[in-house]
Protein backbone atom coordinates (compact mmCIF):
# COMPACT_ATOMS: atom_id res chain seq x y z
CA UNK A 1 0.00 0.00 0.00
CA UNK A 2 3.24 2.53 0.51
CA UNK A 3 3.14 4.11 -3.13
CA UNK A 4 3.35 7.52 -5.08
CA UNK A 5 -0.54 7.09 -5.02
CA UNK A 6 -0.90 7.04 -1.43
CA UNK A 7 1.08 10.14 -1.17
CA UNK A 8 -0.91 11.98 -3.53
CA UNK A 9 -3.97 10.64 -1.57
CA UNK A 10 -2.43 12.67 1.50
CA UNK A 11 -1.43 15.81 -0.37
CA UNK A 12 -5.00 15.81 -1.60
CA UNK A 13 -6.24 15.64 1.68
CA UNK A 14 -4.25 18.83 2.43
CA UNK A 15 -5.51 20.50 -0.46
CA UNK A 16 -9.43 19.29 0.60
CA UNK A 17 -8.71 20.98 4.11
CA UNK A 18 -7.98 24.43 2.44
CA UNK A 19 -3.86 24.59 3.09
CA UNK A 20 -3.10 28.79 2.59
CA UNK A 21 0.82 29.57 1.92
CA UNK A 22 0.73 31.47 4.90
CA UNK A 23 -0.17 28.56 7.40
CA UNK A 24 3.34 26.81 7.87
CA UNK A 25 3.37 24.92 10.69
CA UNK A 26 3.93 21.00 9.87
CA UNK A 27 2.85 17.41 10.81
CA UNK A 28 5.65 14.52 10.68
CA UNK A 29 4.46 12.13 9.74
CA UNK A 30 1.87 13.18 6.95
CA UNK A 31 0.86 9.26 6.42
CA UNK A 32 1.00 6.16 9.09
CA UNK A 33 0.71 3.06 7.87
CA UNK A 34 -0.32 0.22 10.87
CA UNK A 35 -1.04 -3.33 10.77
CA UNK A 36 -2.72 -4.53 13.81
CA UNK A 37 -3.87 -8.44 14.55
CA UNK A 38 -8.00 -8.86 15.04
CA UNK A 39 -8.71 -8.12 18.62
CA UNK A 40 -5.80 -5.79 19.50
CA UNK A 41 -4.54 -2.47 19.42
CA UNK A 42 -1.64 0.06 19.55
CA UNK A 43 -0.06 3.71 20.36
CA UNK A 44 1.38 5.65 18.04
CA UNK A 45 1.75 9.57 17.35
CA UNK A 46 1.94 12.28 15.77
CA UNK A 47 4.45 15.47 15.84
CA UNK A 48 2.71 18.80 15.29
CA UNK A 49 5.46 21.92 14.53
CA UNK A 50 4.28 25.46 14.69
CA UNK A 51 6.36 27.53 12.74
CA UNK A 52 4.73 30.73 13.87
CA UNK A 53 5.59 33.45 16.34
CA UNK A 54 3.08 33.19 18.58
CA UNK A 55 1.04 30.33 20.99
CA UNK A 56 -1.42 28.19 19.48
CA UNK A 57 -4.15 26.12 20.71
CA UNK A 58 -4.89 23.24 18.60
CA UNK A 59 -8.14 21.17 18.12
CA UNK A 60 -7.92 17.18 17.46
CA UNK A 61 -10.98 15.98 15.37
CA UNK A 62 -10.75 12.36 13.97
CA UNK A 63 -12.89 11.48 10.57
CA UNK A 64 -13.05 8.74 8.52
CA UNK A 65 -11.97 8.73 5.11
CA UNK A 66 -12.80 7.37 2.02
CA UNK A 67 -10.03 7.62 -0.65
CA UNK A 68 -12.54 6.52 -3.85
CA UNK A 69 -14.61 9.16 -3.20
CA UNK A 70 -12.36 11.80 -1.44
CA UNK A 71 -15.04 11.95 1.50
CA UNK A 72 -14.77 12.74 4.61
CA UNK A 73 -17.37 11.38 7.21
CA UNK A 74 -18.13 12.70 10.09
CA UNK A 75 -19.24 10.68 13.61
CA UNK A 76 -18.86 6.89 11.56
CA UNK A 77 -18.48 3.76 13.21
CA UNK A 78 -15.47 3.29 11.74
CA UNK A 79 -13.74 5.75 13.46
CA UNK A 80 -10.28 3.88 15.35
CA UNK A 81 -8.50 6.72 16.81
CA UNK A 82 -8.66 7.69 20.29
CA UNK A 83 -6.81 10.96 21.93
CA UNK A 84 -6.40 11.98 25.47
CA UNK A 85 -6.92 15.42 25.16
CA UNK A 86 -8.80 17.32 22.69
CA UNK A 87 -7.37 20.36 22.50
CA UNK A 88 -3.72 21.80 23.30
CA UNK A 89 -1.58 24.55 23.40
CA UNK A 90 1.73 24.86 21.35
CA UNK A 91 4.22 27.35 21.70
CA UNK A 92 5.61 29.62 19.63
CA UNK A 93 8.59 27.95 17.71
CA UNK A 94 7.90 24.83 19.71
CA UNK A 95 7.16 20.83 18.49
CA UNK A 96 5.09 19.05 20.25
CA UNK A 97 4.25 15.20 20.21
CA UNK A 98 0.67 13.74 20.03
CA UNK A 99 0.18 10.38 21.44
CA UNK A 100 -3.22 8.37 20.50
CA UNK A 101 -4.36 5.13 20.30
CA UNK A 102 -5.20 2.95 17.64
CA UNK A 103 -8.23 1.15 18.97
CA UNK A 104 -10.41 -0.85 16.37
CA UNK A 105 -13.79 -2.27 17.53
CA UNK A 106 -14.03 -5.72 18.71
CA UNK A 107 -15.54 -7.30 15.99
CA UNK A 108 -13.80 -5.98 13.03
CA UNK A 109 -13.82 -7.17 10.43
CA UNK A 110 -10.39 -7.96 8.22
CA UNK A 111 -9.49 -5.50 5.99
CA UNK A 112 -8.05 -1.82 5.28
CA UNK A 113 -9.27 1.51 7.30
CA UNK A 114 -8.88 4.72 6.83
CA UNK A 115 -8.77 7.71 9.14
CA UNK A 116 -7.92 11.07 9.25
CA UNK A 117 -6.85 12.69 12.04
CA UNK A 118 -7.58 16.86 11.92
CA UNK A 119 -5.11 19.62 13.48
CA UNK A 120 -7.25 22.66 13.45
CA UNK A 121 -6.49 26.31 15.37
CA UNK A 122 -8.72 27.45 17.32
CA UNK A 123 -9.39 30.93 16.35
CA UNK A 124 -12.01 31.59 19.21
CA UNK A 125 -13.66 28.77 21.73
CA UNK A 126 -17.00 28.67 19.52
CA UNK A 127 -15.50 28.96 16.35
CA UNK A 128 -12.58 26.53 14.56
CA UNK A 129 -11.83 26.98 11.29
CA UNK A 130 -11.05 23.15 9.70
CA UNK A 131 -10.36 25.49 6.25
CA UNK A 132 -6.78 26.20 8.81
CA UNK A 133 -5.79 22.80 9.97
CA UNK A 134 -3.51 19.85 8.50
CA UNK A 135 -4.10 15.82 9.05
CA UNK A 136 -2.36 12.39 9.33
CA UNK A 137 -3.66 10.22 6.97
CA UNK A 138 -3.80 6.73 9.18
CA UNK A 139 -4.07 3.58 6.97
CA UNK A 140 -5.18 0.49 9.28
CA UNK A 141 -4.96 -3.00 8.05
CA UNK A 142 -6.70 -5.43 10.23
CA UNK A 143 -5.02 -9.00 9.68
CA UNK A 144 -5.95 -12.55 11.05
CA UNK A 145 -4.38 -12.60 14.40
CA UNK A 146 -3.05 -16.24 13.55
CA UNK A 147 -1.56 -14.57 10.54
CA UNK A 148 -0.06 -11.90 12.46
CA UNK A 149 3.86 -12.68 11.17
CA UNK A 150 2.73 -13.91 7.43
CA UNK A 151 1.36 -9.56 7.37
CA UNK A 152 -1.39 -8.19 5.12
CA UNK A 153 -2.20 -11.01 2.90
CA UNK A 154 -5.86 -12.23 1.22
CA UNK A 155 -6.75 -14.58 -0.85
CA UNK A 156 -10.34 -13.55 -1.28
CA UNK A 157 -10.08 -12.28 -4.93
CA UNK A 158 -11.43 -13.89 -8.04
CA UNK A 159 -9.35 -13.43 -11.30
CA UNK A 160 -10.99 -14.65 -14.98
CA UNK A 161 -9.85 -15.02 -18.67
CA UNK A 162 -12.49 -14.71 -21.14
CA UNK A 163 -12.28 -15.51 -24.60
CA UNK A 164 -14.96 -12.85 -26.03
CA UNK A 165 -13.96 -13.59 -29.82
CA UNK A 166 -11.34 -16.22 -31.34
CA UNK A 167 -10.78 -14.08 -33.98
CA UNK A 168 -10.29 -15.11 -37.94
CA UNK A 169 -6.20 -15.67 -38.63
CA UNK A 170 -3.98 -13.15 -40.64
CA UNK A 171 -8.13 -11.38 -40.90
CA UNK A 172 -9.52 -10.47 -37.51
CA UNK A 173 -7.97 -10.36 -34.27
CA UNK A 174 -8.51 -12.07 -31.61
CA UNK A 175 -10.11 -10.43 -28.21
CA UNK A 176 -9.48 -11.31 -24.47
CA UNK A 177 -11.26 -9.95 -21.49
CA UNK A 178 -9.60 -10.44 -17.68
CA UNK A 179 -11.64 -9.30 -14.62
CA UNK A 180 -10.55 -9.88 -10.86
CA UNK A 181 -13.00 -9.43 -8.35
CA UNK A 182 -12.04 -8.06 -5.18
CA UNK A 183 -14.03 -10.33 -2.53
CA UNK A 184 -11.99 -9.01 0.55
CA UNK A 185 -12.12 -5.98 2.86
CA UNK A 186 -8.70 -4.96 1.43
CA UNK A 187 -7.85 -2.18 -0.93
CA UNK A 188 -6.18 -4.90 -3.65
CA UNK A 189 -3.97 -3.43 -6.59
CA UNK A 190 -3.70 -6.50 -8.96
CA UNK A 191 -0.81 -7.21 -10.91
CA UNK A 192 1.33 -9.85 -13.30
CA UNK A 193 0.89 -11.31 -16.80
CA UNK A 194 -0.59 -13.35 -18.76
CA UNK A 195 0.83 -15.51 -21.24
CA UNK A 196 -0.42 -16.61 -24.36
CA UNK A 197 1.63 -19.72 -26.43
CA UNK A 198 1.15 -22.40 -29.11
CA UNK A 199 2.61 -25.80 -27.33
CA UNK A 200 2.93 -27.14 -30.66
CA UNK A 201 5.11 -24.17 -32.44
CA UNK A 202 7.92 -22.50 -31.72
CA UNK A 203 6.86 -18.67 -32.05
CA UNK A 204 7.39 -16.62 -29.12
CA UNK A 205 4.33 -16.35 -26.41
CA UNK A 206 2.60 -13.03 -26.52
CA UNK A 207 2.30 -11.08 -22.98
CA UNK A 208 -0.82 -8.99 -21.62
CA UNK A 209 0.49 -7.12 -18.52
CA UNK A 210 -2.56 -7.03 -16.20
CA UNK A 211 -3.04 -3.04 -14.65
CA UNK A 212 -0.43 -1.78 -15.87
CA UNK A 213 -2.26 1.33 -14.66
CA UNK A 214 -2.14 0.07 -11.27
CA UNK A 215 -5.85 1.16 -10.51
CA UNK A 216 -6.67 0.20 -6.86
CA UNK A 217 -9.96 -2.02 -6.50
CA UNK A 218 -11.89 -1.64 -3.35
CA UNK A 219 -13.79 -4.00 -1.44
CA UNK A 220 -16.84 -5.41 -3.49
CA UNK A 221 -15.59 -4.35 -6.73
CA UNK A 222 -14.25 -5.68 -9.96
CA UNK A 223 -11.68 -4.17 -12.77
CA UNK A 224 -12.00 -5.68 -16.28
CA UNK A 225 -9.53 -4.95 -19.55
CA UNK A 226 -10.39 -6.00 -23.05
CA UNK A 227 -7.43 -6.80 -25.05
CA UNK A 228 -6.88 -7.48 -28.91
CA UNK A 229 -4.38 -9.90 -30.14
CA UNK A 230 -3.11 -9.61 -33.62
CA UNK A 231 -0.15 -11.95 -33.95
CA UNK A 232 -0.87 -15.06 -35.73
CA UNK A 233 1.06 -18.09 -36.63
CA UNK A 234 -0.28 -21.12 -39.31
CA UNK A 235 0.00 -23.44 -36.00
CA UNK A 236 -2.62 -21.60 -34.39
CA UNK A 237 -4.72 -23.04 -37.06
CA UNK A 238 -4.40 -26.34 -36.28
CA UNK A 239 -3.45 -26.39 -32.68
CA UNK A 240 -5.29 -25.11 -29.10
CA UNK A 241 -3.45 -22.13 -28.06
CA UNK A 242 -3.48 -21.89 -24.17
CA UNK A 243 -3.77 -18.20 -21.68
CA UNK A 244 -1.94 -18.51 -18.58
CA UNK A 245 -2.20 -15.68 -16.29
CA UNK A 246 -0.48 -15.49 -13.19
CA UNK A 247 -2.29 -12.34 -10.83
CA UNK A 248 -1.13 -10.97 -7.31
CA UNK A 249 -2.92 -8.98 -5.43
CA UNK A 250 -0.36 -6.14 -4.42
CA UNK A 251 -0.33 -6.79 -0.61
CA UNK A 252 1.79 -10.12 -0.79
CA UNK A 253 3.73 -12.22 -3.03
CA UNK A 254 1.71 -15.19 -3.32
CA UNK A 255 -0.15 -15.84 -6.83
CA UNK A 256 -3.43 -17.17 -8.30
CA UNK A 257 -2.89 -18.89 -11.63
CA UNK A 258 -5.77 -19.03 -14.25
CA UNK A 259 -5.50 -21.29 -17.32
CA UNK A 260 -8.28 -20.68 -20.42
CA UNK A 261 -7.72 -22.55 -23.17
CA UNK A 262 -8.20 -21.22 -27.15
CA UNK A 263 -9.04 -24.08 -29.53
CA UNK A 264 -7.94 -24.34 -32.54
CA UNK A 265 -9.36 -24.07 -35.93
CA UNK A 266 -9.99 -27.55 -37.25
CA UNK A 267 -13.80 -27.75 -36.50
CA UNK A 268 -14.25 -24.68 -38.33
CA UNK A 269 -11.68 -25.35 -41.17
CA UNK A 270 -13.56 -29.32 -41.43
CA UNK A 271 -17.24 -27.37 -41.50
CA UNK A 272 -15.82 -25.05 -44.39
CA UNK A 273 -14.49 -28.38 -46.11
CA UNK A 274 -18.20 -30.61 -45.22
CA UNK A 275 -19.85 -27.66 -47.25
CA UNK A 276 -17.70 -27.46 -50.24
CA UNK A 277 -17.68 -30.90 -50.69
CA UNK A 278 -21.74 -31.11 -50.40
CA UNK A 279 -21.75 -27.85 -52.59
CA UNK A 280 -19.36 -29.71 -55.03
CA UNK A 281 -21.55 -32.72 -55.28
CA UNK A 282 -24.99 -31.11 -55.78
CA UNK A 283 -23.75 -29.12 -58.62
CA UNK A 284 -22.22 -32.15 -60.26
CA UNK A 285 -25.47 -34.04 -59.42
CA UNK A 286 -27.29 -30.87 -60.66
CA UNK A 287 -25.38 -31.26 -63.73
CA UNK A 288 -26.31 -34.93 -64.24
CA UNK A 289 -29.70 -34.25 -64.15
CA UNK A 290 -29.42 -31.58 -66.89
CA UNK A 291 -27.39 -33.65 -69.14
CA UNK A 292 -30.05 -36.24 -69.15
CA UNK A 293 -33.49 -33.68 -69.41
CA UNK A 294 -31.00 -32.95 -72.56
Amino acid sequence: MKSIKILCTSILLYTLLGISNTYANSITPAINEVQLPQGQRTLSNVIFENREDRDIEILLNVYEYNPKTDQIIKDSKNIFLKADTDTFIVPAGAKRNIPYEIYPVENIEKGTYFNILVLSEVVNPEDVYINKGISQLVILHVVDQDAQVAGVTTSDYVPKIEVLSKGIPFLVPMKIKYTVQNNSNYVITPKGRIEIFNSKGSNKPEYIYINSDEEKIYPKEMIEETVTLNEWSLFDILYERVAIGNFTNGLDSKAVTVEKKINSYVYEILGILTVLVVAILLIKSLKEDLKKKN
